[in-house]
């Protein structure tokens, strides 16, 4: 296995544990979800329960994407400067 995938590993599982969660939870979810929280913590949107899909991909999964195609689109190559710094950061 490729020593840079393996590195991968634990951040990966931590993308997908939230897929995990829901895909258990996913029968006692209502039809009909809040979505959206305003400053006082009232609920202000609802949707259905396939909206929160959507969420747990945009958070981890967008994220993880976007930290792990950075450093190959970096104009001035920063990023491998940083060294585990940068991993550190992925991870968290």
């Amino acid at each position: 296995m490729n020593l840079e995938f393996k590195k991968e590993l634990p951040i990966i599982g931590i993308v997908l544990i939230p897929f995990a969660y829901l895909a258990f939870i996913w029968n006692s979810l209502p039809e009909k979800v809040p979505i959206h929280w305003n400053m006082n913590g009232e609920i202000d949107n609802w949707g259905n329960k396939f909206s929160l899909l959507l969420l747990v991909f945009m958070l981890p999964v967008l994220m993880y994407i976007i930290l792990s195609v950075a450093p190959k689109i970096d104009p001035k190559k920063r990023i491998s400067l940083m060294g585990k710094k940068f991993y550190q950061l992925k991870f968290f």
